[in-house]
């Protein structure tokens, strides 16, 4: 019999394969991955409003901690389905600006319900005290792990 890991950084990537396998069923009506998805929870997060920021590709790499190439092929997917538009920034003409695509904004609410279900079924059976010190613990641990 092989010997079951029980350290933290195998359980979180347990934990992660897991989440990301449901989410990714979830959003299969859509044509999304679930880190398409977040992408674009970003955007939108970033998109409402008066207070609207413009994000640019460096910004999506930096707040999810991946590479330029993934990036790239995340909006270039993303922008073939016509979910996002590039547009050439008014501030500075080097970047392009990613925006979210009229399209999208016709079923955010969809995204964000199945978002929620997501989150609900993960925290099923957890206290909000629980989930708080577990959020702070993951903290402590990227920060740890960012050296």
């Amino acid at each position: 019999m092989r010997p079951k890991y029980n350290d933290c950084g195998s359980k979180i990537k347990h934990l992660n394969k897991i989440m990301e396998k449901n989410f990714n069923k979830a959003l299969e009506e859509y044509n999304l991955t679930a880190q398409q998805a977040r992408t674009l929870f970003f955007l939108i997060h970033h998109n409402e409003g008066e207070g609207e920021i413009e994000i640019n590709q460096r910004d999506i790499e930096r707040e999810f901690n991946l590479t330029n190439p993934t990036v790239s092929g995340i909006l270039l997917r993303l922008e073939e389905k016509g979910y996002i538009q590039r547009i050439t920034s008014q501030k500075d003409g080097r970047y392009k600006k990613i925006v979210v695509a009229p399209k999208t904004w016709l079923f955010v609410e969809e995204l964000e319900t199945k978002r929620k279900k997501s989150e609900r079924l993960l925290l099923q059976g957890i206290s909000e005290e629980e989930e708080n010190e577990f959020k702070r613990v993951v903290d402590i641990m990227i920060k740890n792990m960012s050296i």
